[in-house]
């Protein structure tokens, strides 16, 4: 629910599965991290460092997203809101896990094109991207007062961060070509065509 009084304990026991599953994983490495039981560099993404046996960094990359800034709070939080939003309107988990896993391989494979090192803020930019496709004319709020359609969402951030901080994130828009692909040949080609990115069953 997008309004949901209850504490927040209470939210996020209820929050679905894989939602939940990602929340928790992105909290343990914040904390391992803020304690130094691990090296931030340790989760980044290399293809060198496959070849050297350190394969978690497949999943840790996606799961964190740098030096604590506004840009990684407002990730985090459109992460955590808009992928149980999205899940929740799922009758089945496996067909969330599919979506996660078919984004994921998606920017998986660009991030190997292009070396980019964390996918986490990219992640969080495909769920939302895809969240507001799918809820165009539900009305968004952020920073407590500006409301807008959730059309615009996904563009307000890289917006957001150009004027404040003078730069352009790259993993905002790959966010957004990556959710835009995935929306496109899941909900619009259907329609004239397969769905190819229907859940093997």
């Amino acid at each position: 629910p997008m309004n949901d009084n209850r504490p927040f304990l209470a939210q996020f026991f209820s929050t679905p599965p894989i939602t939940r599953a990602l929340s928790i994983s992105i909290i343990i490495i914040i904390v391992c991290i803020y304690i130094k039981l691990v090296s931030p560099y340790s989760l980044m993404y290399s293809p060198y460092f496959l070849k050297s046996g350190e394969f978690w960094r497949i999943f840790t990359c996606f799961l964190y997203f740098g030096n604590p800034s506004l840009d990684v709070l407002i990730h985090i939080t459109f992460l955590y809101r808009y992928s149980r939003m999205l899940e929740e309107g799922f009758i089945y988990t496996s067909d969330y896990f599919w979506l996660v896993f078919i984004i994921s391989s998606l920017l998986f494979f660009i991030a190997n094109l292009f070396n980019i090192p964390l996918l986490a803020s990219a992640f969080s930019s495909t769920i939302t991207y895809i969240w507001t496709r799918k809820n165009p004319h539900a009305i968004v709020q952020i920073f407590g007062f500006i409301s807008f359609p959730a059309f615009y969402l996904p563009f307000i951030v890289p917006l957001f961060m150009l004027v404040t901080e003078k730069k352009i994130m790259t993993e905002d828009l790959l966010g957004i070509v990556v959710g835009h692909l995935y929306f496109f040949f899941k909900d619009v080609y259907p329609k004239w065509g397969a769905d190819v990115f229907k859940t093997p069953c």
